[in-house]
């Protein structure tokens, strides 16, 4: 069995079934919480059994290290089966794109919006930003597209929207393939100030992962902490795109990192203002 650190995330190997349970948020932290796609991808190759089941229970998190874990799994010889046990929220929500099935229960939840991000700078880099988020889309689009069949129109409409949905709903528009009876929210690293930071997060939904985390300080510390590393990276990430030049050739080295095939290093020291590109979605 390989067991990481972090409470949040678990995988077991066995001959035939695999398990594989993602309880925090997509990318890691300094303290060590969220799933890190170079970690999940060294883990997932030592994997040799012919069903892998994914069970996931996360806000979301880096764009990049999710589109990562999408097509690692998506690659794997393993047939995927994939359970939201309580919610897919944003990036997490395209990872379950990746399962040859998912299966919700129906008091689960799945969250579908664009990517975002955080700049300043002037109106020419707002203006290239908002560029560098459409591109991001059109990843997200194609993984949405691929599993339920949506147009991009369609897809694109629920996105903007910030779309929330139960199992029933995400059944009916082909986020889900199959769903079961009602069950108990497990414990995750999902806090509600991390759900807080969308436009239009159910209250009812608020109140269960409330309740569900309340008295486990350790996981508002560890989502808190996924966040600072995050913005840590915005500085680097902007210095590092500014030298690409291109987005195609920046996010396919940026997925080559968070995969751990390579490390990039800016060039230049420093810069004047920060323009980030660690989308999150």
């Amino acid at each position: 069995m390989m067991k990481r650190e972090a409470s949040w995330y678990k995988v077991q190997n066995s001959a035939d079934v695999a398990t594989i349970d993602i309880y925090e948020g997509v990318g890691k932290s300094a303290d060590g919480g969220g799933v890190s796609a170079k970690s999940f991808i060294e883990e997932l190759r030592g994997i040799n059994a012919s069903t892998i089941k994914l069970s996931l229970n996360s806000a979301g998190g880096s764009v990049f290290e999710g589109f990562a874990i999408y097509n690692a799994l998506k690659s794997h010889r393993a047939r995927v089966e994939v359970t939201v046990s309580g919610l897919a929220a944003s990036i997490a929500s395209v990872i379950a794109m990746a399962g040859d099935t998912v299966t919700m229960p129906e008091n689960a939840m799945m969250m579908v919006h664009s990517p975002w991000t955080i700049a300043a700078g002037n109106a020419s880099d707002f203006r290239k930003t908002a560029e560098m988020l459409d591109k991001t889309s059109l990843g997200i689009v194609a993984a949405y597209r691929g599993k339920t069949g949506l147009d991009t129109a369609r897809i694109n409409e629920l996105m903007e929207a910030e779309t929330w949905m139960t199992a029933a709903e995400a059944q009916a528009l082909g986020f889900c393939d199959e769903v079961t009876g009602a069950t108990e929210i497990r414990a995750s690293a999902c806090t509600v100030e991390a759900l807080k930071q969308y436009n239009h997060t159910p209250a009812d939904l608020l109140t269960r992962i409330n309740n569900t985390t309340k008295g486990n300080q350790q996981m508002t510390n560890q989502t808190s902490s996924t966040e600072t590393a995050l913005r840590r990276e915005y500085d680097r990430d902007h210095t590092l795109q500014a030298e690409f030049g291109d987005f195609e050739r920046y996010s396919y080295f940026r997925q080559a990192e968070a995969a751990g095939q390579i490390k990039l290093a800016p060039v230049a020291s420093g810069c004047s203002k920060t323009n980030s590109n660690e989308w999150r979605a």
